[in-house]
């Protein structure tokens, strides 16, 4: 590409109106047109533009993740400024693609560190997540935001307190019941977005089988993907519901919370 702009603006401004054409425009070629000093700048601004239309395309051909653009700009960036690029990428794949979780974005970028990991949770802030809650004979006893994965079964050893949860930076662990319950394993379940309106449910049991409401039992070591809202049944009058945190949802769901398997 051949043309040359007045300003920073003015680039940005016809790459976006070069995402109205039939074909996507060619990213490395707008970022050819760039100084040497405002590349940096400008490169991460074309990035966060090329990604979002990309993902919010729903056309899976189109999608990239921003490895693919490091590669072609090695060395460009400091570490913060990657971390930050790091959960631009995390957002928009959240809101309008394949919902890449924390621990995948933490083991794609491993020398992203602490400020990656603050980068992540700055970000989250500006998500509406699914909520995970934990419903007892019909009344809410716990509930954590499905904001990366969650990992849920019984109490694994005695400083645990059943419905708690244990947050790390790429996790959420859920302990259901105590330590003796029969009727759970210590490695139950695993949850994680699997697009912005439906949760991959992982049976990590190893001899348990789960049920979720209307789709039937996930044997031990199967794997099912669900539209919101999703209720599973711990056994007895325990379920664990994934949902959407509207007023209307979590009312119909409350009213559904008994004996419907």
């Amino acid at each position: 590409m051949q043309t040359t702009f007045e300003d920073i603006d003015s680039l940005l401004e016809a790459f976006e109106s070069a995402w109205n054409s039939v074909e996507p425009p060619d990213f490395f070629a707008f970022v050819g047109c760039c100084s040497p000093t405002d590349l940096p700048q400008i490169a991460s601004e074309l990035i966060q533009i090329d990604l979002e239309r990309r993902w919010r395309s729903g056309n899976p051909q189109l999608h990239r993740t921003l490895l693919q653009y490091l590669q072609g700009l090695p060395d460009l960036f400091t570490p913060d400024e990657r971390a930050l690029m790091v959960a631009s990428e995390y957002r928009i794949r959240n809101l309008w693609g394949d919902c890449a979780t924390r621990e995948q974005m933490l083991l794609a970028y491993p020398d992203g560190g602490q400020k990656l990991a603050e980068c992540l949770d700055d970000v989250s802030q500006s998500i509406e997540w699914p909520m995970v809650s934990i419903i007892l004979d019909g009344q809410t006893v716990m509930e954590t935001q499905l904001d990366r994965s969650v990992e849920a079964g019984r109490q694994r050893q005695s400083d645990q307190t059943p419905w708690s949860v244990c947050t790390t930076p790429g996790l959420h662990q859920m302990i259901l019941s105590e330590m003796r319950d029969p009727t759970l394993s210590r490695n139950q379940l695993k949850l994680s977005l699997d697009s912005p309106d439906s949760v991959l449910i992982c049976n990590t049991s190893s001899n348990r089988a789960i049920a979720v409401r209307g789709r039937g039992a996930i044997d031990s070591g199967q794997t099912q993907i669900c539209p919101l809202p999703v209720f599973i049944h711990l056994g007895a009058s325990r379920y664990l519901r994934v949902s959407r945190p509207s007023a209307d949802t979590f009312h119909r769901a409350s009213q559904r919370g008994r004996g419907d398997f």
